[in-house]
């Protein structure tokens, strides 16, 4: 695909749709329109459907209605649970769906991804308000290690928890803990400690910490900002295999690559729907070159093709696997989350 010419001032985003479109429409993998609008629709009122019924008896009905009327999470926050919890809830199930249409856990591993997902998303916007230090000093490395393992009530997380009740920063300390004790709870007795799901939380967690910090050289900025959008994605896929342990060996290598798949797909949609917002706020992205703003034009040619490939491949993946009607759900599923992040102003209000 030849490069992509450098838009006037403010036409960012409408150089990047018209760029993807070019490279995402020769194998019919655009979704726009009135239909794409409606499978969006769909998707943000499951999503709620889903909070619902995970997190008012997690919360109560109180805390629950805060976080969706944006009390304690800030602006345009309610407005977007739908879409955080779907999009957490289908990525796990497509995650373990690819281990092999056999096994059971299928909806546990949804609820936990669900979870985990808003976690994030609500840690990232406790540092995008500056709070990374308060974050900090309660999610360390050391209690993200313990927590897979912990027992429940005698970790930090726990004391932290009884003396903040009540507060937005109990809200998105439940909600961790919540993912912690679902985990745990799936886990079979004689089940191996979860050593390596810890590691990829502190590995992630880290990448976080990080773009809360002054920039480092650009290499290491443009790693950091893939590993903390990859990140989630093998957690998932840890989450899904430990729910699994009778699982093949080839049914874990081949969910593995499918995983792999969609955090390159992922991560590429975020650095390039994120772009312009990360320009204005001096934000981490792998597409800035540093934080002044300066927008490494060849690279954003080369995440586009990136991205064409990249789902290419993730649909051949999905497609070999569980059968063709379920492969497709997953297919659409992908597509209509990606431009939804790509064009967001198709996204209805919730």
């Amino acid at each position: 695909m030849p490069g992509i010419p450098l838009p006037a001032e403010g036409r960012l985003s409408t150089a990047i749709d018209r760029a993807l479109i070019a490279a995402l429409a020769p194998a019919g993998l655009v979704r726009t329109g009135a239909t794409h609008s409606e499978n969006v629709a769909a998707q943000t009122a499951r999503g709620l459907h889903i909070a619902r019924r995970l997190l008012v008896p997690l919360l109560g009905k109180r805390n629950y209605l805060r976080l969706k009327s944006n009390a304690a999470t800030g602006p345009s926050f309610g407005r977007r649970l739908g879409r955080i919890i779907a999009f957490g809830y289908d990525i796990g199930s497509i995650v373990h769906d690819s281990l092999g249409c056999g096994f059971g856990r299928r909806t546990e591993v949804a609820e936990i991804s669900a979870l985990f997902n808003l976690g994030i998303v609500l840690i990232d916007r406790l540092f995008d308000a500056s709070a990374a230090v308060a974050v900090s000093t309660v999610i360390t490395p050391d209690l993200l290690r313990q927590m897979p393992i912990a027992l429940p009530g005698g970790t930090q997380l726990d004391a932290e928890l009884r003396r903040t009740n009540g507060s937005g920063r109990a809200i998105v300390l439940t909600v961790v803990q919540a993912f912690f004790r679902r985990v745990r709870a799936m886990l079979p007795p004689d089940a191996p400690a979860p050593h390596h799901l810890g590691d990829l939380l502190v590995s992630a967690y880290e990448a976080e910490l990080r773009t809360a910090r002054p920039w480092p050289s650009r290499a290491t900025a443009r790693a950091i900002a893939e590993r903390k959008a990859k990140a989630p994605f093998e957690i998932v896929f840890e989450v899904a295999r430990l729910s699994e342990p009778a699982a093949p060996t080839s049914s874990i290598d081949r969910a593995l690559a499918i995983t792999k798949e969609l955090a390159t797909t992922f991560a590429l949609v975020d650095d390039l729907a994120d772009l312009e917002r990360d320009q204005r706020a001096g934000d981490m992205n792998a597409i800035i070159i540093d934080g002044n703003g300066e927008i490494d034009w060849k690279y954003v040619t080369e995440a586009v093709e990136r991205l064409g490939r990249s789902v290419t491949a993730a649909v051949v993946a999905l497609e070999s696997n569980c059968g063709s009607i379920a492969a497709a759900r997953s297919t659409e599923l992908v597509l209509t989350y990606l431009w939804s992040w790509i064009r967001p102003t198709s996204q209805p209000e919730s």
